[in-house]
């Protein structure tokens, strides 16, 4: 491998699980001009290299394999992380801004532990039209928490997983859906309880109810006591807050 500087404004990502073949399809479109290096601030290798395609120049990026858009890994979270930064780089290019009623991508600029009881500093407030009781994502499609201070520049969200947090759901098992009152522990965690009897299994969907539900978190273990007439449920955050980089905020009152 080389680390000649490469010289263009284009790139293409190759995105997909593991061991499917993507850096077959890489040294294809590259040839012998490749650069490997680390993502910034981790130990993750990427390769890159130049492909021409229909005679423009073109960076391909080998990003490394995964199941879900959701990091539970560091080679995850930088696949996620290449493809948010393209997504922004995407944005400029095309010119578009934050309207009201649309979602807006963040950069998270204090997570846990440097941040207490579970909340996010985000580089987005006042001036790109940011206010309390806007909803925040991860992954897209994962509801974390809300903003609860809005600043000039920048605005604090506190996840839904924060202590003295309780909210509504659903937990989605195999014999149907079965309400249950989420209650904040910290750390991305949470707990509830549902009476002896109701079958529910680790991995099994947490939904927030909604006309279109929205996922909120997974069933990481239950406990059962024998001489209790309930069981209680430990539940997770999809995405791991300790490692967000990027987030969406969304605007809604409530939830």
């Amino acid at each position: 491998a080389t680390t000649d500087k490469i010289i263009t404004s284009k790139t293409l990502a190759l995105v997909g699980n593991p061991n499917v073949g993507k850096s077959v399809i890489f040294n294809r479109l590259t040839g012998k001009y490749v650069a490997v290096s680390n993502y910034p601030g981790t130990t993750v290798d990427l390769s890159r290299g130049v492909g021409v395609f229909s005679g423009a120049q073109y960076q391909v990026v080998d990003t490394p394999g995964v199941t879900s858009l959701i990091p539970h890994s560091e080679d995850e979270r930088v696949t996620r992380d290449v493809l948010l930064r393209e997504n922004i780089d995407l944005k400029s290019r095309l010119g578009r801004t934050p309207e009201v009623g649309t979602t807006l991508l963040a950069a998270v600029l204090l997570r846990p532990p440097a941040t207490p009881y579970d909340t996010l500093v985000l580089d987005v407030g006042q001036g790109e039209g940011v206010s309390a009781g806007d909803l925040v994502f991860s992954a897209g499609s994962v509801v974390i928490g809300r903003v609860t201070e809005v600043y000039r520049s920048s605005s604090r969200a506190t996840l839904y997983s924060a202590p003295g947090e309780a909210h509504d759901a659903l937990v989605f098992a195999e014999g149907g859906s079965v309400p249950i009152i989420m209650e904040g522990q910290g750390g991305g965690s949470f707990k509830g309880q549902l009476p002896q009897g109701v079958e529910v299994s680790v991995g099994d969907p947490v939904l927030f109810p909604d006309i279109n539900p929205i996922l909120a978190a997974r069933v990481a273990a239950t406990e059962v006591a024998s001489n209790e007439s309930f069981q209680t449920i430990y539940l997770q955050l999809p995405a791991n807050p300790f490692s967000l980089r990027f987030v969406e905020v969304r605007k809604r009152s409530s939830l």
